[in-house]
């Protein structure tokens, strides 16, 4: 019989996953934007990055953020910085000037959207859901790393 904890927690896990996707789809949309899109933005928020490294960031394949990239650089949200080469294969992206007055707006979705979802929750009890949240996520990536290895 399958164990009830793990019945829960996978539970839990896909409804919180569905409406985190069903959330960002619906602010990417507003925002005249797909969901990818906008995961790229937030991941250039205060840094500058390269496709391959957005890639594993957003969990995405590169040629998804290849086509995110050139629809965010046609909208002017990002720059790409052109290498030594005269081209921008592995060049660094960041926010354009349009696109740190878009990021803005975002913050603004994110802060309300995080408060929404933690109402009624104290700091101290975030803090320690995180803190289990994260060991757990820890766990998870050496169960997986085991698999890989017993698979190899």
């Amino acid at each position: 019989m399958m164990n009830q904890r793990f019945q829960t927690f996978f539970h839990l896990f896909l409804e919180i996953s569905r409406s985190i996707n069903k959330i960002k789809e619906n602010k990417a949309d507003k925002l005249g934007l797909k969901s990818i899109e906008l995961m790229i933005l937030i991941e250039l928020k205060e840094t500058r990055l390269t496709a391959a490294q957005l890639a594993r960031k957003c969990f995405v394949d590169k040629a998804a953020i290849s086509r995110s990239i050139n629809a965010l650089n046609k909208q002017g949200y990002i720059q790409l910085e052109i290498n030594k080469n005269g081209n921008n294969y592995g060049s660094l992206i960041s926010l354009s000037k349009d696109g740190q007055l878009l990021m803005q707006k975002i913050v603004f979705m994110i802060d309300d959207i995080v408060n929404k979802s933690s109402a009624n929750i104290a700091s101290y009890e975030r803090k320690k859901f995180y803190d289990i949240l994260s060991e757990i996520s820890c766990n998870m990536q050496r169960i997986c790393q085991k698999e890989d290895e017993n698979e190899n």
